[in-house]
């Protein structure tokens, strides 16, 4: 069962940690992007968000399981 547990959270720990790495990078184009990005690199982190938090949730529910 612990193994089964294991294997069901690999996949989301990997986007998450995905997201996380996708969000320091887009962090650090505000300013080589200038102001007519912004938005875009708005809706990018919070599409990045979304998606940590998802996978997040996907490994709690795994090993409740």
């Amino acid at each position: 069962m612990a193994a089964a547990r294991n294997r069901a959270t690999q996949v989301p720990l990997r986007i998450c940690e995905a997201a996380a790495e996708g969000s320091r990078t887009m962090g650090g184009l505000s300013r080589p992007a200038g102001s007519h990005l912004g938005s875009d690199l708005k809706a990018g982190q919070a599409m990045l968000r979304a998606c940590f938090e998802a996978a997040r949730a996907m490994v709690e529910i795994n090993l409740k399981g």
